[in-house]
């Protein structure tokens, strides 16, 4: 795994996607035991961020931005709604780009076309990502390193397709990790 962007990842599948730690999907879990009082902390510190809550927001900012070097450029995968330009993803990569030398690009991925949530049982294969995302403002990553982050990865699908649209446009290198992976 090439280590130039961060560490204390664990890397998910054979393509380099990483990601800090385990993801339990609420609705899941409701259904597994009814109760939220034994919901995993970290879980729920994503559906913080999600939700745009400033905890979820604050407690990752000082988990991620201590270990992203200062040079690259960050960009994160769009919504699944083009309606939703900011999300949590994408305000915690803007904080982290803020009074420093990193290069914010996260307005350079952006959702064309609405793709259903996985969690509601849509089509989220690397095709459908390819043809509902556009590469704007591609001077921003142009011949650059770029983290592209997600919030959650379940099949990578989103992070590759991005990622492929990154390295057309010009990236010099794209490293894939999301907060956390689905278990």
């Amino acid at each position: 795994m090439k280590r130039w962007y961060l560490n204390e990842f664990e890397e998910f599948g054979d393509d380099e996607i990483s990601a800090f730690g385990h993801y339990h999907p609420y609705r899941q879990h409701m259904a597994l035991y009814g109760d939220r009082s034994i919901y995993p902390t970290y879980s729920a510190k994503i559906l913080d961020l999600k939700e745009k809550r400033h905890g979820g927001i604050v407690y990752f900012f000082n988990k991620v931005e201590p270990l992203i070097r200062k040079e690259v450029a960050l960009t994160t995968v769009p919504s699944h709604d083009p309606q939703k330009k900011i999300n949590g993803i994408r305000e915690l990569a803007q904080r982290i780009c803020i009074d420093d030398p990193r290069i914010d690009a996260t307005e350079v991925l952006v959702r064309k076309k609405p793709v259903e949530k996985l969690a509601h049982g849509g089509d989220r294969s690397r095709r459908n990502h390819l043809k509902s995302i556009a590469v704007e403002s591609p001077q921003l990553i142009r011949g650059r390193r770029v983290l592209l982050l997600d919030d959650v990865v379940s099949t990578g699908n989103s992070l590759r397709a991005c990622r492929d649209l990154l390295l057309s446009a010009g990236a010099r290198s794209v490293y894939c990790a999301a907060l956390g992976k689905t278990t």
